[in-house]
């Protein structure tokens, strides 16, 4: 029990301390005059991130990867009404508006992303940040038989090896060119587990290492400009977990404790680790601890606070996409 208390209390101390640093980061601005790509980017926390990059920086190009025409087309006139209104705001004629491409990809398939990053990178030469948004959910349960191989097989190709496929396309070019920055968009189940959430944990660890891997590897094989970032947000409010938590599958810690994010709170909060040159992030950022704490802890223990997280029911409502 002592032991207990101990790393307790030096857990809240290094809380305290490192959410006092927190305000102390140098910012730059990697935006500015850069190509970015963002997969997944018309919907979600992906669109969030667009429209926030295009309302506060004068961006190059704008590159968004989807597998829906329809949806491609709809972020394209929002996003190029958002660039023409960034220019009239800066009140600079000289500087033209950021260009924005769309592009149908399917990031679960190796040549459609081969054949789509080719044409881009001969159009635009460097992207400078690529974004790896896109993800699927099936919250289907493992123990009653409802999780199949094929939903594990499909899940781990979209969120994790999809990663991959991205490192292949735009490495070599960043490598070239010394600079360029990869950002994942993952989730604080990279860190944990929950019912009916075994493929998609699975595929967030395995995202997490993957880019874990990238980071040490560039750092230790010349190439530290070339920068890496995760970014594990708790649940927020897209399509993508429609249903999730609600009614009887939440809890008064969850709702106390871990809201459910806004995808505009987490593309600022993306932002401003890029700008400050973060490479891990948590949203909220004391869930960081708290899965740091768990780890110590007994499995029971784990079990336990992962109940009065919501982990046990919470996906009992899921509705998703609906396909």
């Amino acid at each position: 029990m002592n032991l207990i208390i101990a790393i307790c209390t030096l857990t809240a101390g290094i809380i305290v301390l490192m959410g006092w640093k927190r305000s102390f980061k140098r910012k730059t601005c990697p935006f500015n005059g850069k190509t970015i790509l963002i997969t997944g980017g018309y919907s979600g926390i992906g669109l969030a991130l667009a429209s926030r990059i295009l309302e506060n920086y004068d961006i190059k190009n704008l590159v968004i990867w989807g597998q829906n025409s329809s949806k491609l087309s709809d972020c394209q006139v929002l996003l190029e009404d958002l660039a023409a209104r960034r220019k009239k705001k800066v009140f600079d004629e000289t500087l033209p508006a950021a260009f924005i491409w769309t592009q149908m990809v399917d990031v679960g398939d190796s040549n459609s992303v081969l054949l789509a990053a080719d044409e881009i990178l001969k159009k635009l030469g460097l992207i400078d940040i690529v974004v790896n948004n896109a993800g699927v959910v099936t919250g289907k349960s493992l123990v009653s038989g409802a999780l199949h191989e094929e939903d594990c097989l499909r899940t781990m190709n979209v969120n994790a090896i999809a990663h991959v496929r991205l490192y292949q396309a735009f490495l070599p070019s960043m490598k070239k060119a010394r600079t360029g920055r990869f950002v994942s968009i993952l989730s604080t189940m990279s860190l944990g587990y929950a019912s009916c959430l075994a493929d998609y944990c699975a595929s967030k660890w395995a995202a997490l290492a993957y880019l874990h891997c990238l980071r040490f590897e560039l750092k230790n094989s010349g190439y530290p400009e070339i920068r890496t970032l995760a970014v594990c947000p708790f649940l927020t409010n897209t399509k993508l977990f429609d249903g999730a938590l609600e009614n009887d599958g939440d809890t008064i810690v969850r709702k106390l404790f871990f809201p459910v994010l806004d995808a505009q709170d987490v593309a600022v909060k993306t932002i401003q680790a890029i700008e400050q040159e973060k490479q891990f992030l948590v949203i909220p950022w004391h869930m960081f601890y708290l899965y740091s704490l768990l780890g110590l802890l007994p499995v029971s223990v784990q079990d336990a606070i992962t109940v009065w997280c919501g982990g046990h029911k919470g996906m009992k409502n899921f509705r998703g996409h609906g396909n």
